[in-house]
């Protein structure tokens, strides 16, 4: 009940690049990238401090919260992703506003990460339904590995880590359902701007229901 661990993987091969945002200088639109590819792995741990605030209550309903409950929670996260593409992400056009990254093509990163959160749990008087919300937020630092068509830059830089939970419905004595939303963020030189800012995300969505089966037993 005090312990807790998120494990995220992403593979994708194939997308759509949006063009602006630089300055408005880019050009809006929609340039197919097949030779892109993308992964990404990682793992969250995290403590919760208060007894009387239940997780399990909220996100696997092997538990019921009957009041408002609260807790701090520290958390630690290690994650890796990858891009790699046949040629420069960065338009010709646009490439000398990027210095040494103008040639951008992919790289590696790896990140490490400090997270400190707040959870509450609000469950009405007299009612089976709830509303949880669960908040980490943190930095750390990031070794990065930049590709560019022109060699390989590396260097440490920051990075900041973001894991909210949002989870909803009824939580009763014989049944169960809701729905409940898992949002994971990262992104590497956030502050320091030292390197590209590369990040990554995930959204799941889940919605559930279910019936709890009692067992009984009797003395003779």
């Amino acid at each position: 009940r005090k312990f807790g661990a998120d494990i995220v993987y992403q593979r994708y091969e194939g997308f759509y690049a949006e063009l602006g945002g630089v300055g408005g200088a880019f050009t809006t639109g929609l340039s197919a990238r097949g030779d892109l590819k993308m992964s990404n792995i990682g793992a969250n741990a995290y403590y919760v401090f208060s007894d009387n605030f239940s997780m399990p209550a909220s996100f696997r309903q092997t538990e019921r919260q009957k009041k408002l409950a609260y807790s701090f929670l520290l958390g630690g996260t290690v994650s890796h992703y990858t891009i790699a593409a046949d040629r420069s992400l960065i338009p010709q056009s646009h490439q000398a506003a990027f210095a040494e990254y103008g040639n951008y093509s992919g790289g590696k990163y790896t990140n490490l990460s400090v997270m400190p959160g707040f959870g509450i749990t609000v469950v009405p008087d007299n009612y089976h339904f709830y509303m949880s919300l669960v908040v980490l937020a943190g930095i750390g630092m990031t070794y990065a590995d930049t590709q560019t068509t022109t060699g390989a830059v590396k260097k440490m830089t920051d990075n900041y880590k973001v894991n909210a939970k949002y989870s909803a419905g009824y939580n009763g004595d014989n049944i169960f359902g809701g729905a409940s939303i898992v949002l994971d963020l990262s992104a590497a030189a956030t502050f320091s701007k030292s390197t590209l800012n590369v990040g990554s995300g995930v959204i799941f969505i889940e919605v559930f229901a279910g019936i709890r089966f009692h067992s009984t037993s009797k003395k003779t």
